[in-house]
């Protein structure tokens, strides 16, 4: 009985380390994904920055002696999440992109871990394909040394 009590709470901490890893690996992605659309949306913007000086719309004056268009950029979560900073168009795209190529390789370390958590899972056992059926019907059917049934 002390055994299964020992593999019953590996288990449930297996499980408890999944579901967090299952978590982080969800927020990770939603940073990716906002980060993609910021780095989409500021490359658009430096385009049609581009487009709008480069014409002949406004007399002479080349773009060489006009400043490079400011942005404003707001750190990724492992900085201080709260303080923009001024960056210029260009330093921020590569600002962003270096921050999605530390939250590829962080998703891809989550995952990693995600599938070592299952294989130990699936190795003790856990689940319905683990466990036998007799096991599973003797779960369902715990009863309490009261009398009553501990499901019910």
């Amino acid at each position: 009985m002390q055994a299964l009590e020992e593999v019953t709470i590996q288990v449930e901490r297996l499980g408890e380390l999944f579901l967090i890893n299952k978590q982080q690996l969800v927020e990770a992605d939603r940073q990716r994904q906002a980060n993609r659309e910021a780095l989409a949306a500021l490359r658009r913007a430096v385009r049609a920055g581009e487009a709008s000086t480069s014409g002949s719309g406004s007399g002479g004056g080349g773009t060489a002696a006009e400043p490079q268009r400011k942005v404003w950029l707001l750190p990724s979560a492992a900085a201080a999440p709260t303080t923009f900073t001024k960056h210029t168009a260009d330093g921020a795209v590569a600002r962003l992109e270096a921050d999605q190529t530390r939250l590829e390789a962080h998703i891809e370390s989550l995952r990693a871990e995600q599938k070592r958590l299952t294989a130990q899972l699936a190795d003790r056992g856990a689940g319905p394909e683990g466990a036998g059926e007799g096991l599973l019907r003797a779960m369902l059917n715990l009863r309490d040394p009261g009398g009553g049934s501990v499901g019910a």
